[in-house]
């Protein structure tokens, strides 16, 4: 019996004897040894927030030929060429997806746990504002996020004269 894991492709010739008391039979053997299915190296579980831009890398041994993935957070996409899953998630939770690889043997199958959490809003408001002394002044706080955040908040630099601003609304 000849057994073992091989670890590299191609043909192979052995000369396989056997002995017994008469004497010794040889015989050529050609071994084929073929690429096996692919073998999901990436990690299980991905950290992740709500619209922040988020990559994860599909990583496979034996030269996969595609990827794929099902049942990702809402807003990731999966490049089945390369196996990059990019995007920016929408709603928080925790999310199980499969990613695959695939090669000319069979595919390759991995669970990942996407754990996505509420990210801090991003502020869309303009980058300058301009008041005139002795004039009523108000900026207005705009925010992109996928809520309302419960209360903006206004730094005032040291320069800028104390007052009460209106109630800001966010967007």
């Amino acid at each position: 019996m000849i057994s073992g894991t091989p670890t590299a492709i191609g043909s192979f010739i052995a000369t396989v004897s056997a002995t017994n008391a008469t004497g010794t039979g040889n015989k050529l053997v050609t071994f084929n040894i073929a690429i096996g299915p692919p073998v999901v190296t990436s990690p299980g579980g991905v950290n992740g927030q709500t619209l922040v831009p988020l990559t994860y890398q599909i990583t496979a041994t034996n030269s996969p030929t595609s990827f794929g993935a099902t049942g990702l957070p809402p807003g990731l996409t999966v490049d089945t060429t390369t196996g990059l899953v990019s995007g920016a998630p929408i709603p928080s939770g925790i999310f199980f997806a499969t990613v695959s690889a695939t090669n000319v043997t069979g595919t390759g199958t991995l669970s990942v746990q996407f754990v996505i959490t509420q990210g801090a809003p991003g502020i869309t408001s303009p980058t300058t504002a301009t008041a005139v002394t002795g004039q009523p002044f108000l900026y207005q706080t705009m925010a992109r996020a996928a809520f309302r955040p419960a209360s903006p908040s206004i730094r005032r630099p040291a320069s800028f004269p104390e007052s009460r601003p209106r109630a800001a609304r966010s967007r």
